[in-house]
């Protein structure tokens, strides 16, 4: 089918926000991005991004994660992630709402992804996106 190779398929595996029906409502799935990317928006949006995790704060539900794509930080909000196993220097993949005036993403879903080979990922993605199947 057109697309499936593209890396734009809805994730599997995540842990979503507690007690919220994401089958029933209009969340948007979140455009696939990297953190400079991100970083360099001008408005607000929806986006899944993909990155190491530098450092998490618990107290403070903040995290910080840095891809070998970018050269950005991104300051990820995890006040609505319940319960998540936050392991410095693992590979995780958020989506939830970029704040433009403020530079963080408030991640709803989370998921690990260590393992995950980023540079084919990547290459992946700028395919698409020259191809036209990935919007950015």
């Amino acid at each position: 089918r057109p697309g499936r190779a593209c890396p734009s398929l809805p994730p599997t595996g995540t842990k979503a926000i507690a007690g919220f029906n994401t089958m029933q409502s209009n969340i948007p799935s979140g455009k696939i991005a990297f953190v400079d990317e991100i970083l360099a928006t001008k408005s607000n949006g929806s986006f899944r991004v993909t990155g190491h995790l530098a450092s998490f704060d618990a107290s403070k539900d903040v995290a910080t994660i840095t891809s070998t794509e970018s050269k950005g930080k991104l300051q990820i909000r995890t006040n609505l992630l319940e319960d998540f196993p936050f392991k410095i220097g693992a590979l995780f993949q958020f989506i939830g709402e970029f704040n433009a005036k403020e530079k963080f993403l408030r991640a709803r879903v989370a998921r690990n992804v260590d393992g995950m080979d980023t540079k084919l990922y990547a290459e992946a993605i700028k395919l698409c996106r020259k191809h036209g199947r990935l919007p950015m």
